[in-house]
């Protein structure tokens, strides 16, 4: 079973998007919940990478 870049992509930044919803309800809870989801696409591609530190700058702007 192969998920294509943009498939993966995809539900990468969808979980992004969710974890940026929780933010706004439970600020404490989104923090560890996006450790672990970082921590678990640890290995993942540089696309993912990207995706990555695009999401941080999003935590930023919403935290600060």
């Amino acid at each position: 079973l192969k998920i294509s870049l943009r498939s993966g992509a995809t539900i990468h930044y969808l979980i992004l998007i969710l974890i940026l919803i929780i933010a706004r309800i439970f600020p404490t809870f989104s923090v560890s919940l996006t450790t672990t989801h970082l921590c678990a696409t640890q290995t993942a591609s540089p696309l993912l990478l990207i995706l990555k530190s695009a999401g941080y700058q999003l935590m930023k702007v919403v935290y600060y």
